[in-house]
């Protein structure tokens, strides 16, 4: 994966092992709950707070049609709704239903027990690798 040797491309494949894992267990968690990645993207925007369908297409880099797909098709399942915007009616919000929201919190629940080389660690080390994970990202 890393080009070179030394401690930066160690660092740099153990680095691409992380994303390549935490990636696997949000796609199969996707996948038990029948949801693309688009879809499922939409849902954990809209955890904070309702979103008008733009801003949400535009995360997604996607057009207006592409997003009333997605939005439909969630729709259909109960996970989202579509709302007037009260400051521009003529602005549609997209907001999690109660069950959206559970189904986002399934998604993105605890990493870890799904890590097996977590639990191989002493609680030591998984503080250590915490902080040093928390310093370098923050």
């Amino acid at each position: 994966m890393a080009v070179g040797t030394g401690p930066d491309a160690q660092l740099d494949e153990a680095l691409g092992l992380v994303i390549a894992h935490m990636r696997g267990i949000w796609h199969r968690r996707m996948r038990s709950f029948d949801l693309t990645p688009p879809q499922a993207i939409t849902l954990r925007k809209l955890l904070d707070c309702p979103l008008p369908m733009g801003s949400v297409a535009e995360v997604l880099s996607c057009d207006a049609s592409t997003l009333t797909g997605i939005a439909d098709r969630l729709e259909e399942r109960n996970l989202i709704q579509r709302q007037v915007d009260p400051a521009d009616r003529r602005v549609k919000l997209l907001a999690l239903t109660d069950a959206g929201r559970e189904l986002v919190q399934s998604i993105d629940g605890p990493f870890t027990t799904e890590i097996p080389g977590l639990a191989a660690l002493s609680e030591s080390e998984r503080a250590t690798l915490t902080r040093l994970l928390l310093r370098a990202f923050r």
